[in-house]
């Protein structure tokens, strides 16, 4: 094999790739906002660091106002973790959120970016996360209705051709992936996995009917390549992989983003 090639054959996908991928915004190409961003506070083993720094070095303030740029709206902020270190941290588009008029803290019934750490697979992931909400719960912010995005998500995977497509696509060609569930009870859709979004709705469908499911479709970089890749450039590709969602994002939303 030559160096660039995994036992494929196929060029591996490389996190700079995605840097070309951004959807045209001028006004994001100009913005210097991720300049102060260093790569070393994305920790495998503790998470993604947003204490005891500065707001133009925390990737959670650097990334809403990113987002703000490219769409137009203010993005809402959720997080797993305490402290210094979170281990997800969500990007929730306000305009779509207030549109469900659901009462309450958690943004759980919309669709969102994300950042994470997987640090069982020392991955750093970006991309897009949705939640199927309970069919029943004393608590009503947990109870999946018309409004959750959850539905749209899974009618345009069973149904909707373009949609389809540019999942298959991501996953086959792009080197994204696709999990249902979460930690223990994770399974993950790659390229050699995916045999087509019926096979996403197969494992989606074999969960339990009134259980909790968590759907994330995102773009795994790699430990190694994160630690040759400058700060600033790692936030610049992480805004191109939330930008080439956008089709499979505004699938599920309400009420979509615009560039």
């Amino acid at each position: 094999l030559k160096p660039d090639e995994n036992m494929t054959g196929k060029k591996p996908h490389r996190l700079t790739h995605w840097l070309p991928l951004s959807r045209p915004a001028p006004q994001v190409s100009r913005s210097r906002l991720g300049s102060a961003f260093q790569t070393n506070w994305i920790d495998m083993d503790r998470g993604i660091r947003v204490g005891h720094l500065e707001e133009d070095e925390r990737i959670t303030w650097i990334l809403k106002q990113r987002l703000k740029e490219s769409f137009g709206e203010r993005f809402l902020i959720d997080r797993w973790g305490r402290g210094v270190y979170w281990q997800y941290v969500w990007f929730v588009p306000e305009g779509n959120w207030r549109a469900k008029n659901i009462g309450g803290s958690g943004h759980f019934a919309s669709a969102k970016y994300f950042i994470s750490v997987d640090q069982d697979r020392r991955v750093f992931q970006a991309g897009l996360f949705l939640e199927s909400g309970h069919q029943k719960d004393s608590d009503p912010r947990f109870v999946r209705t018309r409004q959750w995005d959850w539905p749209r998500f899974t009618r345009r995977l069973a149904r909707d051709t373009q949609f389809r497509l540019a999942l298959s696509r991501l996953i086959r060609k792009d080197g994204f992936e696709l999990a249902v569930g979460f930690g223990e009870d994770r399974v993950i859709f790659d390229s050699a996995r995916f045999r087509g979004p019926g096979s996403i709705l197969s494992e989606i469908r074999r969960r339990p009917a009134g259980g909790w499911t968590v759907v994330s479709l995102y773009y795994p970089m790699l430990e190694d390549e994160l630690r040759r890749t400058r700060g600033p450039a790692v936030v610049d590709a992480t805004m191109a992989v939330f930008n080439e969602l956008l089709p499979i994002m505004n699938g599920c939303l309400k009420v979509g983003l615009e560039v």
